[in-house]
């Protein structure tokens, strides 16, 4: 049931936080992570208030002291690490794919059957829940990372995926001796801004953890129109007074229950506009359109 999938990511939330802070405090892309003009990305470790440890990969001019123009970036590490392993994870289960990138379609069974091979140990690794391995084999198949303006590259190291296959070039060699070998694979890219951060939106989707603040919304609307048709609640006054908010936010939060059960998958699994706050969606909700698709153009996400 999708509301049951609301409820769970919900409740899931602070257990994901803390393991996603773990994972950045070994700063999986140190030494790979730069910027189309070269410049190296640092990772930095700061403290909240509240006593959380974040980390987040800084443009290096930053972490010198220099004053932002406005063109560095400040990357929270948890956003931009899960992008790369989930880029490499979802392409190394995929022979045709991996066949395709490293330019050899015409690979005998015996060497397919190797090349998965080394793929699939290379996706463990990376699916590890021991940062040091995911570290290990992360800069066994990575060259480079680099934000550009319009695209984020992964280069990946090539010998990674076919070094067991020995397969000849034209000068007699195998590709496993040419360890120069690199494969650049593009994603197409947004950057935007909020705060101080830089948010990432990578192929027209938010890349990141889900925004739990627009899915409890969500949930909310959903539980108040339920409770006004089931009689629990008398009136959009009496939602307002026991939730101490004006009546006009609660009738714009109950457009929300009609939202599309594909929309709702999106927010949840975090593939939403990045820049799409609570109070955004609540201003929207008041001309959302009935369409399913129709409310899909509406919100600017991505088909």
């Amino acid at each position: 049931d999708l509301w049951d999938k609301v409820q769970a990511c919900l409740k899931a939330n602070a257990p994901k936080r803390r393991r996603s802070i773990n994972i950045a405090s070994t700063s999986l892309l140190t030494g790979l992570l730069y910027v189309d003009k070269g410049e190296r990305l640092t990772p930095i470790h700061t403290r909240k208030p509240n006593g959380r440890r974040y980390c987040y990969y800084i443009s290096a001019r930053l972490a010198k002291g220099e004053v932002d123009d406005g063109t560095a970036l400040r990357l929270p590490a948890p956003q931009i690490e899960g992008h790369v392993i989930r880029r490499l994870t979802d392409l190394l289960p995929n022979t045709a794919r991996l066949m395709e990138v490293t330019g050899h379609q015409c690979l005998s069974p015996h060497q397919i059957k190797q090349l998965e091979k080394t793929a699939s140990n290379l996706l463990r690794r990376l699916s590890s829940d021991n940062p040091k391995i995911q570290r290990l084999a992360l800069i066994d198949s990575l060259k480079q990372i680099t934000i550009g303006s319009d695209e984020l590259t992964l280069t990946l190291i090539a010998p990674a995926l076919y070094k067991d296959l020995n397969v000849k070039t034209d000068a007699g060699a195998t590709k496993s001796d040419t360890k120069d070998t690199l494969i650049p694979l593009t994603y197409p890219l947004q950057i935007k801004r909020r705060g101080v951060e830089t948010k990432l939106i990578i192929g027209g989707k938010a890349l990141g953890q889900p925004d739990q603040q627009l899915i409890k919304l969500i949930a909310k609307s959903k539980s108040w129109y339920d409770g006004l048709t089931s009689g629990e609640f008398k009136s959009i006054g009496q939602i307002a007074t026991l939730e101490n908010i004006d009546n006009s936010d609660v009738s714009r939060a109950l457009t929300l229950a009609f939202l599309s059960p594909t929309i709702i998958k999106d927010f949840i699994a975090g593939h939403h506009p990045v820049d799409l706050t609570v109070r955004d969606l609540l201003r929207k909700a008041s001309r959302l359109p009935l369409n399913w698709d129709s409310q899909r153009r509406y919100l600017d996400m991505a088909a």
